[in-house]
């Protein structure tokens, strides 16, 4: 029985603000159709009255959002946009407790006796992330290729140096508006602004990365502007602390930046659709959580935080009723401060019901994680956290597969083609607690919105074509396509169609 609107809206949303049939989604499939959509996006903006707001976690303002043309390299593009007038701002994260102790940077190479502020890592990871962050944003701040009175972007790029010793602000989304058109969109992913992140689909030889953003068209993306109005004001108002470069001590964020105009109250402007939004954030109970001395409390975010995906998600997984489907980065990893105890409980009261639990991992390591670790086996994290939840009767409801040669860095979540997620959070603690900052667009459809998605990305991976008529019908058919995962789960026969070139790789242990 097909559910209505409202109905899907209770059975799923427990949080976030509500946006009912007044917002047009359309899903990205890899960077390279998510990053030409904010190209294009971008280029409407025109003046005063438009605006450009980006969050970063990692940025690179030399990559071409439609490669390979120079002229959409991102830093370029800003800077132009801001030369025209148009509103153009940029929070990206800089975490001093990533910088080491005592904060030393040599411009190029951090100095490799600085650590993490729990002594773990060394030079790798993080740290370099935070370097090359500070970097960009100091040479933004001075770029005038065309010798203009002042550099276009002075002012414009904040450096958000909060956050904890064990998280980050990992919220990755661009805001656009040309008010002449009445055109606000929003875009979020897990896909930084990183040359490592261009992928097309089907994943042609040398581009091993999978990731998946959503365009948000009208009333939603109101709410990821507003949430952009509380960072800036969150990351203008902390401390003015300061990090140390060439000897030199230097602030975070200069004057320019800091005394710039409150980012204005977003617009309201719906956009019919058939579809219900939920834009969930999460953020911890604190602004900063210094290694010594007392948490700082946010400046506009309430003092408890906001918790906002983790009662979704559990709501959905708790209602969920023939399937659930996750890739994520994070699902198999062995770092010691990766951990799995607010949701994988709820996965293993699903399979307990019955309900199929598909889980999908990295085949290859992500270019800046130091653990560089692939999902060949399943992790002794994997079997505390969910499988000894499991009945012995009922383990057989869960699968892991790997994406050959691929780093899944994708945060997604689809339930019975009803309920989809897609964001930057990812599905472990650290996310769902809000010690790494996170925005996940939640989306529930009664007609094939979520569907149509989950069959292109279930074609991505089997590398067939979702346009042929055979592989559509039968994938869309999941009493057929679930026994691509395990042969068991099909109770309408396997599906008929060739898929031998399939980068699909069974989890050892699962």
């Amino acid at each position: 029985m097909t559910l209505t609107l409202p109905q899907l809206e209770q059975k799923y949303f427990a949080s976030g603000v509500p946006h009912s049939q007044d917002t047009q989604v359309i899903p990205h499939l890899d960077a390279e159709a998510y990053w030409l959509a904010i190209t294009e996006a971008i280029n409407t903006t025109q003046n005063s009255d438009d605006v450009i707001y980006i969050t970063s976690w990692l940025f690179d303002q030399m990559v071409p959002l439609n490669p390979p043309a120079e002229s959409s390299r991102i830093g370029r593009l800003l800077h132009d946009k801001a030369a025209q007038g148009v509103d153009v701002r940029v929070i990206v994260w800089t975490g001093r407790f990533f910088i080491g102790k005592e904060h030393v940077e040599t411009k190029h190479w951090w100095d490799q006796s600085a650590r993490f502020a729990g002594g773990i890592e060394t030079f790798t990871g993080y740290t370099q992330i935070v370097q090359n962050n500070i970097d960009q944003v100091r040479d933004l701040r001075i770029f005038n290729p065309d010798n203009l009175s002042a550099p276009p972007l002075a002012g414009r790029m904040m450096m958000d140096h909060g956050g904890g010793k064990w998280g980050s602000r990992h919220q990755k989304y661009i805001i656009t508006y040309h008010k002449a058109n009445n055109d606000l969109r929003a875009f979020l992913a897990g896909i930084d602004f990183h040359g490592t992140r261009f992928a097309l689909p089907n994943h042609a030889p040398g581009m091993g990365w999978h990731d998946i953003g959503v365009e948000l068209q009208g009333g939603a993306a109101a709410t990821v502007w507003a949430d952009f109005k509380t960072r800036w004001q969150e990351a203008r108002t902390l401390p003015p602390h300061t990090f140390l470069l060439a000897g030199n001590s230097e602030l975070f964020n200069d004057e320019a930046t800091l005394n710039r105009p409150p980012v204005p109250l977003p617009p309201q402007v719906p956009k019919p659709s058939t579809n219900s939004v939920r834009v969930l954030r999460s953020y911890a109970p604190f602004r900063e959580s210094p290694v010594f001395g007392s948490d700082l409390p946010w400046n506009v975010v309430p003092s408890t935080g906001l918790l906002e995906v983790l009662p979704t998600y559990v709501k959905a997984i708790k209602n969920a009723t023939e399937f659930i489907y996750i890739e994520d980065q994070g699902l198999n990893d062995p770092e010691s401060h990766t951990e799995h105890d607010t949701l994988f409980g709820s996965l293993a009261e699903a399979a307990n019901k019955g309900v199929k639990i598909i889980l999908v991992v990295p085949g290859s390591a992500d270019p800046v994680d130091s653990t560089n670790a692939i999902n060949f086996e399943v992790s002794s994290t994997l079997g505390d956290a969910l499988f000894d939840h499991i009945d012995d009767d009922k383990v057989s409801n869960v699968v892991m597969y790997r994406v050959k040669a691929t780093c899944v860095h994708a945060k997604l979540v689809i339930i019975d083609d009803e309920f989809i997620a897609i964001g930057s959070a990812n599905f472990y603690d650290r996310s769902m607690e809000g010690l790494d900052t996170e925005l996940q667009a939640a989306i529930v459809d009664p007609g094939d919105l979520v569907k149509n998605f989950r069959v292109r990305v279930w074609a991505d991976h089997l590398r067939v074509d979702p346009a042929d008529p055979l592989v559509n019908s039968e994938l869309r058919n999941t009493k057929k396509s679930l026994g691509l995962f395990r042969e068991g789960w099909a109770t309408e026969g396997q599906v008929t169609f060739d898929h031998a070139d399939s980068a699909l790789m069974k989890v050892t242990g699962t």
